[in-house]
């Protein structure tokens, strides 16, 4: 048995072990027919699949670790003969204070800080625009309709089948976000 095969079992048992440990508080909710351990069985669920398809291709294709791995060893000893010296460490700064890669990062830091103020339904398309456009998508019929398919998918699985609570945001935002949930389910 390959690694992977073996990492698939791990996973396999992390997960029944989930799945069993869920029935502590699998209780009734009242306006919520499924209950309160719908959720969590739902992701567990989808690591036990993720763990299944990890332990098939293990036992399917046990070599196939061994045949990366020396892949990786000969490209990396190639690159490393042939690899030019260091950069500067000026270089080094130009290159991570680029504006396009302190945004990649920055962005998701203004996304949760403006999620606590105006709230995650309000927040998350504009979110969504911002870093599809940051990486690339120029068209804006693209943009929107991706957005709205997102937005919409979310909205149904989270709010109308799992009634998630997502952060409300503050003030006006919080009544508006209360009105758009209730229209919603």
């Amino acid at each position: 048995m390959g690694a992977r095969a073996a990492e698939g079992l791990i996973w396999l048992a992390f997960a029944a072990l989930a799945f069993f440990l869920t029935y502590e508080f699998d209780q009734p909710l009242r306006g919520y027919d499924f209950g309160a351990t719908t959720w969590p069985r739902a992701i567990i669920l989808m690591i036990g699949l993720g763990a299944v398809g990890l332990l098939v291709s293990g036992l399917l294709n046990p070599g196939a670790e061994a045949d990366r791995s020396a892949d990786l060893d000969s490209s990396f000893d190639a690159e490393s003969k042939a690899s030019p010296p260091a950069a500067s460490t000026a270089e080094f700064w130009r290159q991570a204070l680029e504006p396009k890669r302190l945004l990649s990062f920055g962005l998701p830091l203004v996304y949760v800080a403006a999620m606590h103020r105006f709230g995650f339904l309000f927040v998350s398309p504009v979110f969504l625009l911002a870093y599809m456009y940051l990486f690339g998508y120029r068209k804006w019929r693209v943009l929107i309709a991706v957005n709205l398919a997102i937005y919409a998918l979310v909205l149904l699985v989270f709010v109308r089948l799992l009634y998630t609570h997502f952060p409300p945001g503050l003030g006006i935002f919080h009544s508006f976000t209360g009105r758009f949930v209730d229209l919603i389910q």
